[in-house]
């Protein structure tokens, strides 16, 4: 790497351009090496249209998984786990029974990774919705709200659902219209989506490796 600039000792007393000149006297090759072709600017607009074109390339599973990818989460698990993501609203009772199913012996046991994705369906759980985006430790606060905590995800109007709603409209984009949505990459590659609560959580596990 080449710092480009001026350099002056500590008594203000400028050294680069003796350095030069004591360079050039001796004939040294290092100037020959850092005198080099710069390299072309890459070409913005070029940048942008290879972009369209890769994404022009992606099936719709990939371009939704790759959308997904990019909404707001909380992270429930362990890092290095396989990842599936959920659209999950803090009150539906199929959301809870579904991550009661998988919390003990996958999440918490460390074999899968949930990207939970909150959204809301009314103004009390976007609210809530918000509230576990926002917290420090959403997975302390998720799991005591699913253990019945009622003082662990109030409702309050203050919190900013900028979030919740970006959520919201990728859900509609797609015409997700329940919860929970689960996404996930099986074990050879392929992008499968399960609606509803799954029937055997032992099967998408087995699917994830």
């Amino acid at each position: 790497a080449i710092i480009m600039g001026i350099l002056f000792d500590k008594t203000g007393k400028m050294l680069t351009v003796h350095q030069v000149q004591n360079l050039q006297k001796g004939n040294d090759p290092t100037l020959e090496s850092l005198v080099a072709s710069p390299e072309p600017e890459a070409d913005p607009l070029a940048e942008i249209q290879k972009k369209i074109e890769e994404a022009q390339k992606l099936t719709p599973a990939q371009k939704l998984y790759a959308a997904v990818e990019k909404a707001n989460t909380v992270t429930l698990g362990k890092d290095g786990a396989p990842v599936i993501y959920a659209f999950l609203d803090p009150q539906c009772p199929h959301c809870h029974e579904f991550m009661k199913d998988i919390r003990k012996d996958y999440i918490e046991g460390g074999q899968i990774q949930v990207k939970m994705i909150p959204v809301g369906f009314r103004d009390e759980t976007k609210a809530q919705a918000a509230l576990l985006l926002a917290a420090p430790d959403p997975q302390s606060v998720w799991f005591r709200h699913l253990d019945g905590d009622k003082t662990a995800l109030p409702a309050s109007t203050q919190t900013n659902l900028q979030a919740v709603e970006q959520n919201l409209a990728l859900m509609q984009e797609w015409k997700l219209d329940a919860t929970p949505i689960i996404i996930y990459k099986s074990g050879k590659g392929e992008i499968k989506i399960v609606r509803g609560r799954p029937k055997n959580p032992v099967d998408l596990l087995n699917d994830l490796y």
